[in-house]
């Protein structure tokens, strides 16, 4: 993470009586590192990458921007006091403060660091601090017993462009629990930018044995498909001496091999040493590429592997289409599915067998027909498209519906004869429905019609048929 780190060729690693970084934090990945507030007052500690000021309704200034010399300067993530109430009403979240409401607030390392076998114990950090002197102030504090009692260690007030401090006492040197705290403490009066700190770094002289990780290998480095869990034993070999609350990372780079970001897929708790074998999962939501590759890592002392030395693949889905199907009749004849591309795939779904889709089984409805091609990597993707199924009049149905209306013209009653009718209407000529029959009769009487031309539409259960009467 920080500029500081030691790196060879093969590993990053503490080398005897060279230099160590026992702690580093750059806020990049927020402030898990650190206890924040629990004091009092409304300016409080945040982690953000805010820092522009507002003009109405109150002036803010902009937070100044940092120097080449800050991890992802200019405008990186930091730890730094904003007014918790009035920041967010007024939309300034970078570093300032409401000077009438006295604050008193702490950001704590949250676990101590081991300087065992340690001398040249220095601690760094970037800073900007306005406030005012002896009334609104930036402290640094230290602890050699865990936190239960603390020591002042530097005040800071007046800065307003970004600075490194860099700090080293014997009394930090071979202590088993060393942490640091800032400390943001307001009175009446003062000037932004409040207290702000960017990329904290704590190193040491190691006088012990080498601390190295070094021989990383994969239980299996075969390439898979992307979406699908992998699992592995990731073995190496530590050597040197590590602390009780040491803990092995097992950490995945991007796809094409960098570590700005590592992913931790597996985790140990152990100050052994020799070989060491840490199962691992690379979970689903990892994308495809090429070249993947693993380090391990540990937390104290600290020492950082090279990678696996062989880059992992992880393959993409194949690209699937299945076009929209057109609607059939259920009495369609049975018909080769081919429309799905990459050609060369498996359908399924209600009605197909074989590739084949036959309407008369899966019957009358909407149904999913589904697309399923596996490419050359053995990756799978499927795809889906529906397809209507409707009843539609078979030839034979409307051959057999033979309707006959006599006698015209019609003198009294006239006759249907015909399989199926369940209704009859009688229209004039302008179109408008004189009479209607609502059940099927042997006979229709239509006296009650003056004498002249309409129309009968005879309805039954598969169609509609009109005929034109005369009636005397």
């Amino acid at each position: 993470m920080k500029k500081r780190l030691l790196i060879s060729l093969l590993t990053l690693s503490t080398v005897s009586f060279g230099q160590e970084t026992l702690f580093q934090d750059n806020f990049e990945s927020g402030a898990s590192n650190w206890t924040l507030n629990g004091g009092t007052g409304d300016n409080a500690w945040i982690v953000n990458n805010a820092y522009q000021g507002i003009t109405t309704p109150i002036s803010i200034p902009d937070t100044p921007n940092q120097p080449a010399g800050i991890n992802n300067s200019p405008q990186s993530y930091y730890l730094h006091i904003y007014s918790s109430t009035y920041g967010p009403m007024f939309g300034a979240l970078n570093a300032n403060f409401v000077a009438g409401i006295n604050s008193n607030q702490d950001a704590v390392q949250m676990n101590s660091v081991s300087t065992t076998g340690k001398t040249d114990v220095t601690f760094n950090y970037w800073y900007v601090c306005a406030g005012a002197a002896g009334v609104s102030e930036g402290k640094v504090y230290y602890s050699v017993d865990n936190g239960t009692n603390w020591v002042l260690l530097a005040t800071h007030s007046g800065v307003t462009n970004w600075t490194q401090a860099s700090h080293s006492l014997p009394a930090w040197n071979n202590q088993s629990t060393l942490k640091f705290k800032f400390n943001w403490t307001n009175g009446g009066t003062g000037n932004d930018p409040s207290f702000a700190v960017d990329d904290v770094l704590l190193t040491a002289e190691n006088v012990g044995a080498a601390t190295e990780i070094t021989n990383v290998t994969l239980s299996d480095s075969n390439p898979w498909c992307e979406s699908i869990m992998k699992t592995m034993d990731v073995s190496f070999t530590a050597s040197g001496t590590y602390q009780s609350d040491n803990v092995f990372y097992v950490e995945l780079s991007d796809g094409s091999g960098n570590f700005t970001a590592p992913e931790i897929i597996g985790s140990l708790s152990s100050s052994s040493t020799g070989t060491l074998t840490i199962p691992s999962i690379i979970p689903v939501t990892v994308l495809a590429g090429s070249n993947y590759r693993i380090r391990v890592r540990s937390t104290n002392e600290v020492a950082v592997s090279a990678d696996n030395g062989v880059g992992l693949v992880i393959n993409p889905f194949p690209t699937v289409t299945l076009p929209a199907f057109s609607n059939v009749c259920v009495n369609h004849a049975a018909f080769a599915l081919t429309t799905g591309t990459p050609a060369g795939g498996d359908y399924f779904g209600t009605g197909v067998s074989g590739n084949t889709f036959t309407p008369s089984v899966a019957g009358t409805g909407t149904w999913t027909i589904s697309y399923s091609y596996t490419d050359a990597n053995n990756c799978v993707n499927t795809t889906s498209a529906s397809i209507v199924v409707d009843a539609c009049l078979s030839i034979e149905t409307v051959a057999a519906e033979v309707i006959s209306v006599y006698p015209n013209p019609v003198i009294d009653k006239l006759y249907i004869d015909g399989t199926g009718v369940k209704k009859v209407v009688i229209y004039d000529l302008l179109g408008k429905e004189v009479i209607t029959f609502g059940k099927t009769q042997t006979s229709y009487d239509l006296n009650a019609l003056n004498r002249g031309t309409y129309f009968v539409k005879v309805i039954t259960e598969n169609s509609d048929k009109t005929f034109k009467v005369l009636v005397k």
